[in-house]
């Protein structure tokens, strides 16, 4: 338990972005898989929408065609015979191509029964009448492109009318195959039963986009969001790693000073004490070489000094660097000199090996 603590301890920063990884990657699945079932459920209600569609384009096609009729023919001889057959009082609506007539004291819309008496009537000489004479397909088109209007769907569609026998007789495109697997079919005239069935189908090829269109407010903030959430994520593990690396270098920083403090420090009082010392302080050989490793020494401590005051114009970022060429053997020199007095102390030797040649 106490080396999992340790080790908890030491890489904390990786388990805690590790687990707030696995958080908003599951954030993100679950809007996603909400925002598809949103789009699914979109797709339900288009389709709803244009099977509902399919049968006011039939209630739209029955008005137009007993308006042709009704224009083709003498009104009054039909509302006549209909009057007799149906034994009420029967009015046509010119502008809807709807029949309503009166029976026991309340009124009825009757299209299906005076389609039936139009086709009648159309088919007594025994010629039935051909679908482009019956619904011109430019106008079955106008007829398809108003509903969907006013339906709401505005996209492009395709559509065809077939016979009973999967037959086409017309249509928008010549892909039958696409119309015959749509889902969108309905009887054209489903009042008609004194000739061939004529069937309807629709399709509407991009469906999805419809419906990803009419969500488009609530996906782009959606998806506004899910970027601000991701962006902040890493904005602060990104922070989080650069203050824990900042953490390290000043700890090292603050180490590697207090040792280098120490070494001019121990030096200074080891030249003092010898100093201090009768028999070294009365040679001047000896004194002026005590007094010169004092003064390096606290050159020495006033660079530290300037490198600690540097640090903080580091984190700010104002550091400018001035470089110089310098003799590496220079240095090595200094450094003996310096640390000299310190292994003599212990009885120590530094053999030094100037070998370098570019130095």
């Amino acid at each position: 338990i106490y080396n999992s603590a340790r080790l908890f301890r030491k890489n904390y920063i990786v388990v805690i972005t590790i687990i707030c990884g696995i958080a908003l990657l599951g954030l993100v699945f679950i809007q996603f898989y909400w925002i598809n079932a949103a789009i699914e459920q979109g797709k339900n209600e288009l389709k709803g929408k244009i099977n509902n569609t399919l049968f006011d384009i039939v209630q739209e096609v029955g008005k137009y065609e007993a308006r042709m009729n009704v224009k083709s023919k003498d009104p009054n001889k039909l509302l006549n015979k209909l009057n007799q057959g149906m034994n009420a009082a029967v009015t046509y609506d010119s502008l809807t191509g709807t029949f309503y007539y009166s029976s026991q004291g309340a009124n009825y819309s009757a299209p299906d029964q005076i389609m039936q008496e139009l086709m009648q009537e159309m088919l007594s000489n025994g010629k039935p009448i051909s679908l482009l004479e019956r619904l011109p397909m430019v106008k079955l088109d106008s007829i398809i492109d108003r509903v969907l209007a006013n339906k709401g769907i505005k996209s492009k569609y395709k559509f065809g009318v077939f016979t009973e026998h999967a037959d086409m007789v017309y249509g928008n495109t010549r892909n039958e195959e696409m119309l015959l697997n749509s889902s969108y079919q309905i009887d054209l005239f489903p009042t008609d039963f004194f000739s061939s069935r004529f069937i309807l189908v629709l399709e509407i090829p991009d469906e999805r986009s419809i419906v990803i269109r009419s969500m488009w407010m609530m996906l782009g903030i959606s998806a506004f969001f899910v970027l601000i959430i991701i962006f902040a994520f890493y904005y602060t593990i990104a922070t989080i790693v650069k203050q824990k690396k900042l953490s390290i270098i000043k700890n090292d920083f603050i180490n590697n000073m207090t040792h280098e403090l120490k070494t001019p420090i121990s030096t200074i009082s080891l030249a003092c004490e010898a100093l201090s010392d009768k028999d070294i302080g009365n040679s001047d050989t000896t004194r002026i070489r005590f007094v010169s490793m004092i003064s390096d020494e606290n050159k020495r401590l006033g660079t530290l000094v300037e490198n600690v005051l540097q640090s903080a114009v580091i984190e700010r970022g104002d550091l400018k660097f001035k470089k110089e060429n310098l003799d590496i053997h220079d240095i090595i020199n200094n450094a003996v000199q310096n640390i000299n007095i310190q292994v003599q102390k212990r009885n120590g030797v530094i053999h030094q090996e100037m070998k370098a040649k570019n130095t």
